[in-house]
């Protein structure tokens, strides 16, 4: 069982370790991408983490305000998946201020369909589909 407490935690965490690895994520973006996964995320989650001290309330809106953050923020197609897969999560969750296992499951089944449908892939692809997939 996970509060609103807990998620703001696990957020955090998330944004902490976005810095961190920030040029690590660049790294692996240079062969394939623009060169520059790691920094915009990280910005991202540093916009994110301004907002974390008025997030207070249910999971659904704490990780609805996270995705819209992420879109207004993060360039190149990572904001709107990223963003898309953390709204449609917030929306699943809408209202609940805790989250079981069930709940946690049909988040990220949500999140899944939500990369799927904004980016119009599936998983075999070489997309983040691949990473998100067997996490279900």
């Amino acid at each position: 069982m996970a509060d609103s407490k807990k998620v703001l935690e696990i957020i955090k965490a998330i944004g902490l370790k976005m810095e961190a690895e920030k040029e690590y994520l660049t790294e692996l973006d240079q062969p394939i991408g623009d060169s520059d996964h790691g920094v915009n995320m990280a910005r991202g989650f540093a916009a994110v983490e301004g907002k974390l001290p008025d997030l207070e309330g249910n999971i659904g809106t704490i990780l609805k305000t996270v995705g819209m953050t992420l879109v207004s923020t993060v360039g190149g197609a990572s904001g709107p998946l990223y963003g898309s897969a953390y709204m449609k999560a917030g929306m699943a969750l809408a209202g609940k201020d805790e989250m079981d296992m069930d709940d946690f499951l049909s988040m990220m089944d949500t999140a899944v369909q939500a990369v799927e449908q904004r980016g119009k892939a599936t998983v075999e692809e070489a997309t983040m589909l691949d990473a998100m997939g067997p996490s279900l």
